[in-house]
């Protein structure tokens, strides 16, 4: 199961929220993974804004100075699998062959003839295993503060049989005066280029994680069928996201499209990460407005979740459960499948896939725990650490 960990922020002159979005972008789409660039010669200018499109092979490209000028100057561009292209790069202007974009930036000493720059790229994991989403929107362009010309990401993943279709959306929305930054995320059951985000078929009820426009700590796990995010916002302040579909207890032929949506708040509100309301809450702990799952009614339920949506004597069996083992050095933990189910029909539908129940019992958040030879990490919702209060997520 893909996964990534790290730190975005706004040093590239982006907000932290929109360099989560293009991390997802770039890892679900199988980008390639730019490595350490190598720069010789006499030119002391830099490359930056690299991207490797999706499907890019493991190579190594080398631009090289072929015509020095003042402030400026021209680069061949030659990928060591790609080979050659007619297309040179210029300095100061953007580039982009369909496999690698950049932009050769000036430096104090300019550039001279034979000058080299050399950018290593490895294959998306994604790609490697055949399982990489297909990015049918990607719109990058600025916020205004009123959100009308929001940043947007929409992909379609092929599910484990590589041949479903499955839709998953975020976009970003955001108030500089009132000091939130937030994703809205959906997923739809189908998808029209000339739709609004809004306005694709099927579409679920928006639900919201909130974000940070500063920086933001994520743990990101992905394949064909789901997206599942944590993000670290506070101190500490722990949102998370899951969009796409969950592991259904019936045949494709019953239960053609289980489809799920879930986050921290209902709709798109005008909430910071701060907030202490009850209604910041995880959207996994079940009967909440942040979680919705598509039933063969046609409608996106709000759905309970088992473990924690249990009665609340049942609930005190489960959040008091206790790790096996004599202290924290040696303990087991117990982990139990978030299934997904109605009262009204009676009903169990499913289970979502790479979350978890997980004790808070001697429990803290970020602790690691395998299963099964399977590595899980521990979160808790939002700001809140009673035993009930945590799920572990998969990163393998």
């Amino acid at each position: 199961m893909p996964s990534i960990t790290g730190t975005v922020t706004n040093a590239n002159g982006e907000l932290a929220t929109f360099n989560i979005l293009d991390t997802i972008r770039q890892f679900a789409g199988g980008f390639g993974a730019i490595g350490t660039i190598v720069y010789t010669g006499t030119g002391n200018g830099t490359v930056s804004n690299i991207t490797s499109t999706a499907n890019a092979p493991t190579e190594t490209w080398t631009l090289t100075c072929i015509s020095e000028s003042s402030d400026g100057g021209v680069f061949s561009v030659e990928g060591s699998v790609s080979g050659v292209y007619s297309e040179d790069a210029t300095v100061g202007v953007p580039y982009n062959n369909g496999t690698i974009s950049f932009t050769i930036n000036d430096g104090a000493i300019d550039f001279q003839n034979g000058d080299t720059i050399e950018i290593p790229v490895t294959e998306g994991i994604m790609s490697q295993q055949g399982i990489e989403w297909e990015i049918l929107r990607w719109n990058s362009s600025p916020l205004d503060d009123g959100g009308a010309n929001f940043q947007q990401l929409i992909m379609k993943g092929k599910g484990f049989t590589s041949d479903e279709e499955i839709y998953v959306g975020m976009y970003l929305y955001q108030s500089v005066a009132n000091d939130y930054y937030n994703i809205a995320v959906a997923t739809m059951r189908g998808y029209l280029s000339t739709a609004s985000f809004n306005g694709q078929p099927g579409i679920s009820p928006i639900c919201t994680a909130c974000g940070h426009n500063i920086t933001i700590t994520y743990w990101l796990s992905i394949n064909p069928q789901r997206v599942n995010c944590v993000m670290k916002v506070g101190t500490p302040v722990y949102e998370y996201f899951t969009v796409g579909k969950f592991f259904p207890y019936a045949f494709p032929s019953q239960y053609p499209q289980p489809l799920m949506v879930g986050a921290t708040l209902a709709g798109t509100p005008a909430t910071r990460y701060s907030s202490t309301a009850s209604t910041h809450t995880w959207g996994i702990k079940g009967n909440l407005s942040q979680f919705r799952t598509f039933l063969n009614s046609g409608t996106w339920n709000q759905s309970y979740c088992f473990p924690y949506s249990v009665a609340s004597d049942e609930a005190m069996l489960y959040n008091a459960m206790r790790p096996a083992g004599t202290s924290t050095a040696n303990y087991t933990y117990p982990i139990l499948p978030i299934e997904i189910y109605t009262l009204s029909p009676t009903n169990i539908y499913g289970r979502l896939d790479g979350l978890y129940w997980i004790t808070g019992f001697d429990n803290v958040t970020e602790n690691t725990v395998t299963v099964d030879g399977k590595n899980f990490v521990v979160f808790q919702d939002i700001f809140r650490t009673g035993f009930g209060d945590y799920f572990a997520m998969e990163l393998d």
